[in-house]
């Protein structure tokens, strides 16, 4: 399953990160475990054996929900099926996938659901604030607020996009930016 969501969304629609694995920066006993099933916070052990998912027992149960979904709905692996993500370049991979569009005109008026949508919204956005929090977001939207910015650019570091020119240096090309 991919780990970040990635759609054209308009700004008052929702879209939660549902990722069902802890950050790598995480690196606590509770994020993965070695191949014998024991805690680890070694990146290359938790490669031999398993991110763990986020939220435990109801995190796990999310993960194997969209598992099934994925495999069952789309033909595909699911378990120990999916081969390792990072194992041998001649095995391939098998990670289903699935992805699900609902129409909510189906359900009912379009424009009053959008309406609602947007009323929710503004309620959270409005809501309470701690000291120091100058604006609450809805899930979704500070990632919106970038791609909105940038449009069809890519923002790079300084220092990434050095090493790609140094890259296509070597490969005897050019990359060619536009600077803002």
């Amino acid at each position: 399953m991919g780990q970040g969501p990635d759609c054209k969304k308009e700004p008052h629609q929702l879209l939660p990160d549902m990722t069902t694995r802890r950050p790598c920066q995480a690196k606590t006993a509770s994020w993965a475990v070695k191949s014998d099933g024991s805690p680890t916070t070694d990146p290359e052990e938790a490669i031999e054996g398993m991110l763990l998912p986020t939220a435990g027992p109801k995190g796990f149960g999310l993960a194997l929900s969209i598992d099934l979904l994925c495999g069952i709905l789309s033909g595909g692996a699911m378990g120990s099926d999916v081969m390792p993500l990072y194992g041998s370049a001649d095995v391939p991979y098998d990670c289903s996938h699935v992805l699900i569009a609902i129409d909510v005109g189906h359900f009912g008026d379009a424009a009053t659901a959008r309406a609602r949508v947007e009323a929710f919204c503004n309620a959270i956005r409005d809501g309470a604030k701690a000291p120091g929090v100058d604006r609450l977001f809805t899930p979704g939207e500070p990632e919106w607020q970038r791609r909105t910015k940038w449009g069809d650019e890519v923002p790079l570091d300084a220092s990434v996009l050095n090493a790609l020119k140094e890259l296509a240096r070597e490969l005897g090309t050019e990359i060619k930016t536009t600077p803002r």
